[in-house]
């Protein structure tokens, strides 16, 4: 995908009004609607198997979240 053509999608597509969120506290207001729908979707029609693993180590993520991640389940 070229930059310009990402750029115009980042420029046209959104999922919220933003002068509907007011004072909104929690930073993902904005795709809340869109995130419920994924999520509910990807529970009912994607079942994991014994064969599926994802190694954090393999995701090349080097960014910053503004929000706090923690994984229980992760050995120290």
């Amino acid at each position: 995908m070229s930059r310009n053509r990402f750029q115009l999608i980042q420029r046209y597509l959104h999922f919220s009004d933003n002068n509907a969120a007011g004072a909104n506290e929690d930073c993902l207001y904005k795709i809340h609607t869109i995130l419920d729908i994924v999520v509910n979707n990807f529970g009912t029609n994607y079942v994991l198997d014994w064969e599926i693993s994802l190694y954090e180590g393999m995701l090349g993520w080097w960014g910053h979240l503004r929000f706090h991640v923690c994984n229980e389940n992760k050995s120290r």
